[in-house]
């Protein structure tokens, strides 16, 4: 079963090259118009497919070590996809100017985007008992901190997946400037109250982490009630809230070079409650 999923997936992206070069061939106005027959105009589309043949080859152990170039930094490709209608590299020498920095970020989010399907690939094939992103580590980032004036310091770089055990995550969060776990290992809500709002309802109490308590409103959301497990009924809710962390003490702050910071102040908090009726 699992030789047939591979010789289907094999096959599944031949067709989908095959029908990326008879689009190609037809003799339409190409976007692109130098490249290969085999490569989509759409450049999301060619990243799905290159994609899909680096999870293939991991998994069937034909290599253990990819690397891959999403494009040049000095192309003026336009992008469409993305909402702009600037070229890459022009746009990314924006001068500072918010206007030009907010179409530059437009092109940059969208390319980043697209590592999500990669990693949901990853997530989702198995390999033994585990997924591939399990085992594999992905060094993912841009040769470029600051396009506009090609500074190369503190370039953005993320680590994912888990290296076959050799990476844990989180290791930053649970750090001093974060949540300090080695001191404050645990984060509590205490509930004081249940309040009607119009025919809402709202859960007041007191939210504790790192060491600051603070009160809190959530508004809550009725799931239903379940008939339980012998001990009576049992009603769900969801209930959420945005807190400002720099109130809970967690300033950290890392500052980009095109200004603002790689950490919003806001984290939304949501608490999945059940309630058992007492007798």
């Amino acid at each position: 079963m699992r030789l047939d999923r591979y010789l289907d997936n094999v096959r599944e992206i031949e067709r989908r090259i095959q029908a990326i070069e008879a689009q190609n061939s037809s003799g339409e106005e190409r976007a692109i118009p130098d490249a290969p027959k085999g490569v989509p105009d759409s450049f999301s589309e060619h990243m799905h497919l290159m994609f899909d043949l680096q999870v293939l080859a991991l998994q069937t152990n034909m290599t253990r070590v990819i690397s891959f170039k999403t494009g040049r930094d000095s192309q003026n490709r336009v992008f469409p996809e993305s909402g702009s209608s600037q070229p890459f590299h022009p746009a990314s020498h924006h001068g500072n100017r918010e206007d030009r920095v907010l179409e530059f970020n437009k092109i940059t989010k969208y390319r980043v985007s697209q590592l999500a399907y990669f990693l949901d690939k990853m997530k989702t094939t198995m390999d033994g008992d585990q997924s591939l992103l399990d085992k594999t580590m992905i060094v993912w980032g841009s040769p470029m901190a600051d396009a506009n004036v090609h500074n190369h310091r503190r370039c953005p770089l993320v680590l994912l997946g888990h290296a076959n055990g050799a990476l844990k995550g989180n290791a930053h969060l649970k750090a001093a400037d974060f949540f300090d776990v080695e001191q404050f290992p645990t984060a509590t809500f205490t509930s004081t109250a249940v309040r009607a709002d119009g025919d809402d309802y709202v859960l007041d109490g007191d939210f504790t982490l790192k060491g600051v308590t603070k009160p809190v409103s959530l508004k809550l959301e009725f799931n239903g009630v379940n008939p339980g497990m012998g001990h009576g009924a049992v009603a769900g809710f969801e209930a959420s809230v945005v807190l400002n962390r720099k109130d809970f003490g967690i300033a950290f702050d890392a500052p980009l070079e095109t200004g603002g910071a790689v950490v919003g102040d806001k984290v939304t908090i949501t608490l999945e409650i059940e309630a058992l009726k007492q007798a």
